[in-house]
């Protein structure tokens, strides 16, 4: 249901970079806020989780750089992206 209605407002003919970045920004945020509870919580996990909060960081940061590049200039953009 949630990635339909994600999909959907993409999809959307009035959508901004602004909205575009902040849906794709919260679908992936979540899982980069999970990564240091698995990593912490994962006694009882066969699989190694060591280093799950160290690539949760890299792909906060990264994130945070992608955002700042789609929405450089978007202040002085008007015009939405599908028209």
């Amino acid at each position: 249901m949630v990635l339909l209605f994600v999909f959907y407002q993409i999809c959307h003919q009035s959508i901004t970079k602004r909205h575009m970045a902040s849906l794709i920004s919260g679908s992936l945020l979540f899982w980069i806020l999970l990564t240091p509870v698995y990593e912490l919580g994962g006694a009882g996990n066969p699989d190694p989780t060591q280093g799950m909060a160290a690539v949760g960081l890299v792909s906060l940061f990264l994130l945070l750089i992608w955002r700042r590049m789609v929405l450089k200039g978007e202040r002085y953009e008007k015009h939405h992206i599908f028209g």
